[in-house]
């Protein structure tokens, strides 16, 4: 069902003790308003903007765009991996989120990562190396700056060659 959505310029901010406004909500680098619009009209068609917190990325995904989309919720799997290796190869726009149930928020922010949140995934990669045997490595797109994923293969790891990079 489609429906007019009328859009205001009036963001929800928050003030820090700097007197410096922020979005309460999407922030960018380049403060670009298309995402805070954006945002905003998936509010309005949510009716709140609490009610776009939880909730799937297939669902922002299949509303905004029309395209049809395919959720998985599984464990980690040669199918799943084949699936998500042949969308790369189409270039389809692949999500991804850590939801571990048995990881609390603290142990998730040690690894740099933000539970049920959603990631962009830019590339699969799947190679065979001396060191390691075979790799499978998604590089994903940190929507957060001020974290990022500390564990084997980040930005940080020695586990990287000048040939793997």
């Amino acid at each position: 069902e489609f429906r007019d959505v009328v859009v205001d310029d009036l963001f929800p901010c928050f003030t820090n003790s700097d007197e410096q406004t922020t979005p309460a909500f999407s922030k960018t680098k380049n403060k670009e308003l298309w995402v805070l619009i954006l945002e905003k009209v998936w509010a309005k068609l949510n009716r709140t903007y609490e009610n776009t917190i939880t909730g799937f990325a297939s669902e922002a995904f299949r509303c905004l765009t029309g395209a049809p989309v395919e959720f998985h919720n599984h464990e980690y799997t040669e199918d799943i991996w084949n699936q998500i290796a042949e969308a790369d190869k189409r270039n389809y726009i692949i999500c991804a989120s850590a939801g571990k149930p048995n990881l609390t928020g603290e142990e998730y922010n040690k690894i740099g990562l933000v539970s049920d949140h959603a990631y962009a995934v830019i590339k699969a990669v799947d190679i065979q190396t001396k060191e390691y045997g075979r790799l499978r490595l998604l590089q994903l797109r940190n929507p957060w700056g001020h974290k990022e994923w500390m564990g084997d293969w980040s930005d940080k790891s020695d586990k990287w060659t000048e040939e793997l990079r």
